[in-house]
């Protein structure tokens, strides 16, 4: 019998070659170009036996002057892609199917929680790319953070799978 985790591989492989435990380095920067913060993060991205969601992510974001933030996003697959709706964020990751280096993921999410956008701002929505490496070992992500259609930040991210 296939288990849902099973299932969700199936459909998404690129999805699954993430499975496992990341650690890495968030930056963000202005589209100028310039830093405006920086932390280490620790992501474990798992399939589950869960009917309802079959994959969850934990991120913890890690900076040497504040508290460690710790978040869980449980997604659910809706047949072509994988959905988040928590307290935190909203969104969609699907795999492009055009992608001839069978590398990239793609997501639309916005905020639920205004308090973890870090400026004032009107109608925030960002587009992430994840790239992953041939060998699986190093992924790089870009947001790019939009207020009304308009770039205000991009966060580039590095991750090494640990």
């Amino acid at each position: 019998m296939t288990t849902p985790a099973d299932a969700l591989r199936a459909a998404m492989p690129l999805l699954a070659r993430h499975e496992g435990r990341w650690t890495g380095t968030y930056r963000y920067v202005t589209p100028d170009g310039t830093l405006i913060d920086r932390h280490a993060s620790e992501l474990v991205c798992s399939f589950r036996d869960d009917p309802d969601f079959p994959y969850f992510q934990t991120n913890a974001s890690i900076w040497p002057d504040r508290p460690r933030l710790d978040m869980e996003y449980p997604a659910r697959f809706d047949g072509q892609g994988i959905a988040f709706d928590t307290p935190i964020i909203r969104g969609r990751f699907w795999e492009t199917g055009g992608d001839p280096t069978a590398s990239t993921i793609l997501g639309h999410w916005v905020w639920t929680d205004p308090s973890f956008i870090p400026f004032p701002a009107d109608a925030i929505e960002m587009f992430e790319m994840i790239q992953l490496s041939r060998c699986g070992r190093y992924r790089s992500r870009v947001w790019q953070w939009l207020d009304s259609g308009r770039l205000v930040l991009r966060t580039l991210i590095e991750e090494e799978r640990a």
